[in-house]
């Protein structure tokens, strides 16, 4: 093999230098052209390789401007980022949740992120991580992270989970401090306990009402078998009876309208300004859930401020709109007070109207309540 490739390397030195002596014997005109044209090429190539150049410059500048952009995007974000490896160590952490957990980014960089986790909660950042991992896709969760000086924090964790060209795993964490969600979500909850103690109260002040009514009704009863022959006074037992079943029922009417003021006139404001602050939709939520509850606590006493007839045909919602307009309240306020919005209170004058066989007519809905038994 060796030999017929060096009996080929002579061929084709023997058919350059033939070649090259039929190149000498051109004329040198010849010559000539070629060499400028030749010349000519090799300048036209230069000038398009400086253009390349240039244009690479170009888009290389470009590349860096757009990097340092997406990089103070990256630091200077409202919530934290960071990358972690299936090992758990951090690849990159943006500046926001350094400066969150009060740690140099260079400190955190390489080191475990679980080290920055409450050891209480460290249980669930395994689960988030080690399910994520398995599976990929994305992965939500809270927990409390702990800040340089020991102090802990509530934090929301949404991670993605990805591979690279490498076949690598890494985890990518938005970081959102939830310590003001949390602080009113306890809050609420003290004051929905607190809210269905005082029903529960009532509730047994309003049973305990009733069994001495029925007692003292049963003992009359008792009385007007044993005085049968003294119809005079039967009558009068019963007369007593009826009364004391009105006032019963007026008693209950008065404690369903205190329920109802109280509600309306100390909680239900107080839930109108919270509803109008800055709150996540998650906090949202909830203030409309807490409003949904106490419209839905209000709901049977309003009704026994109507007619039988009248209450079961409007809703709860229009129960309470027409009592706060029997009230002498406005439709900004009824919006105010029920946590709804002004065209939705007119939504609801029109079907109280209607259902009242009041359409096309000119009578004042606040004075037609007020005349209904």
């Amino acid at each position: 093999m060796p030999r017929k490739k060096e009996g080929n390397d002579t061929n084709l030195r023997e058919k350059a230098e033939r070649k090259l002596g039929l190149e000498l014997q051109r004329p040198e005109e010849e010559l000539a052209e070629d060499a400028q044209r030749l010349i000519h090429e090799l300048r036209v190539h230069q000038i398009e390789l400086e253009m390349q150049n240039e244009e690479l410059r170009n888009v290389q500048a470009e590349l860096e401007e757009s990097r340092a952009g997406y990089a103070d995007l990256f630091d200077f974000s409202p919530v934290g980022y960071v990358s972690i490896d299936k090992d758990g160590l951090i690849h990159e952490v943006n500046l926001t949740l350094a400066r969150l957990l009060g740690i140099e980014r260079g400190q955190l960089i390489g080191k475990p992120f679980m080290l920055n986790v409450a050891p209480a909660d460290r249980d669930l950042l395994y689960l988030h991580c080690g399910g994520g991992f398995k599976t990929g896709g994305r992965a939500v969760c809270e927990l409390r992270l702990k800040k340089k000086g020991g102090e802990e924090f509530y934090a929301q964790l949404e991670s993605i989970f990805v591979k690279d060209a490498e076949g690598a795993s890494s985890c990518r964490t938005a970081i959102m401090d939830v310590s003001e969600r949390k602080r009113v979500e306890k809050e609420l909850g003290i004051y929905r306990d607190n809210l269905e103690k005082l029903v529960e109260e009532r509730t047994l002040e309003l049973a305990r009402t009733n069994e001495l009514l029925i007692q003292e009704i049963a003992e009359r009863i008792n009385a007007g078998q044993k005085l049968e022959e003294q119809a005079g006074e039967l009558e009068e037992i019963n007369t007593a009876l009826k009364v004391l079943l009105k006032l019963r029922e007026e008693e209950q009417k008065e404690l369903g309208r205190n329920i109802q003021s109280n509600l309306t006139e100390l909680v239900l404001p107080y839930l109108d300004k919270l509803k109008k602050g800055r709150l996540d939709h998650i906090q949202r939520s909830y203030v409309e859930i807490l409003g949904s509850a106490i419209h839905e606590v209000l709901s049977p006493f309003l009704k026994n401020l109507f007619s039988a007839e009248l209450a079961n045909n409007l809703s709860p919602t229009e129960i309470q709109v027409a009592n706060l307009i029997k009230e002498g309240k406005t439709s900004k306020e009824i919006a105010q007070l029920l946590c709804i919005a002004e065209k939705t209170v007119s939504s609801h004058r029109y079907q109280i109207r209607k259902k009242l066989g009041l359409i096309n007519e000119k009578i004042n809905l606040q004075t037609h309540l007020r005349s209904l038994k």
